[in-house]
């Protein structure tokens, strides 16, 4: 097909890991040029990105190891939570 993915072939403005336990727990705000974010997690985990976001088991799945984007504004922070007991 013609369809192009989206990419982000910029270099990373900065990096961050957020340990995932059983309780929601949140990122730094992104920096004032962010405007997108790529996430990967090494276990199975719900994300929500937001001004004061909670993650919980209902919100975005993401499995583990699948690299997913999203569009995000300047000063927002993402939350997670693991999706099982070990995570």
């Amino acid at each position: 097909g013609t369809t192009q993915p989206q990419i982000f072939p910029q270099a990373a403005i900065t990096d961050q890991a957020i340990a995932i336990s059983g309780t929601s727990a949140q990122s730094a705000a992104f920096n004032a040029r962010t405007h997108a974010i790529m996430v990967v997690c090494d276990e199975g985990c719900s994300i929500v990105v937001g001004t004061n976001p909670t993650a919980t088991t209902g919100n975005y799945l993401l499995f583990k190891g699948i690299r997913a984007q999203f569009g995000v504004a300047p000063g927002q922070i993402i939350a997670v939570i693991a999706n099982s007991a070990g995570g």
